[in-house]
């Protein structure tokens, strides 16, 4: 539950530092359920001590001041050499005010763009490298963006990415991987796109909408991992927002 609460909010978050767009176009209600799940978090951060850091970010996407909450406990379990730990840290620090350029003495945001590998993906590890995780390249696109960083090579990014494109116009977290596709990670490339210069009217976009239209269920949810669900929603909201 706390995950997915976290990926409504995170909605507002990402939309507002990545893509911006005017108040008037947000949905009526949403006021009320963000404050509903804002208040859902501070609860639960209060019964058991601390929250996921994606749960930070969705209580500053809420217009919550973190100074008062125990992000720091939250930012401490992200030190690691993953780039999608890195990409999340970063999202963190920028959350709670804090700087990724210069947190412990370490400049985060050129470490993650030292991890751009020739052929223009991000590698899966800062240190070790991988070319296997096609979420580590979106996050590190997303997170770049968010921290107004320039990508080293944006068009070898783009290609890249598009690269990942599924047949039938979906994109999965694994690139080895080429006939399951999979919402939450088509939404999200489809924001990478977006933020790489992707237009709308582009053949990859075209293709990634016409999947995300072709699994839209009658609700007019989506589904990932054969159940209906709150973060899948978010992320083709998020994908067609960009």
């Amino acid at each position: 539950m706390t995950r997915i609460t976290g990926c409504l909010l995170l909605l507002a978050l990402c939309t507002a530092v990545v893509f911006p767009f005017s108040a008037a176009q947000a949905a009526s209600g949403l006021d009320e359920a963000a404050e509903q799940a804002r208040t859902y978090l501070l609860e639960l951060e209060r019964k058991q001590g601390t929250l996921s850091p994606w749960s930070y970010v969705a209580l500053a996407a809420s217009g919550e001041p973190l100074n008062a909450t125990r992000v720091s406990r939250a930012v401490e379990r992200l030190e690691s050499e993953e780039t999608t730990a890195c990409c999340l840290l970063i999202l963190t620090l920028l959350a709670s005010g804090q700087d990724p350029y210069n947190f412990r003495g370490r400049n985060l945001v050129a470490r993650l763009q030292a991890a751009q590998l020739p052929g223009g993906k991000f590698s899966d590890h800062l240190q070790e490298g991988g070319e296997r995780l096609v979420n580590a390249h979106v996050w590190a696109v997303l997170a770049l963006k968010a921290a107004a960083a320039p990508i080293p090579d944006p068009e070898a990014a783009r290609r890249w990415l598009a690269g990942q494109q599924h047949e039938d116009g979906s994109f999965y977290w694994d690139a080895r991987e080429r006939k399951t596709s999979d919402v939450d990670t088509t939404g999200m490339a489809l924001m990478a796109l977006a933020a790489l210069g992707e237009t709308p009217d582009s053949p990859v976009v075209q293709k990634a909408v016409r999947y995300l239209k072709s699994v839209q269920l009658s609700g007019g949810g989506f589904e990932s991992w054969g159940a209906e669900n709150a973060e899948s929603c978010s992320a083709a909201i998020l994908g067609l927002v960009a």
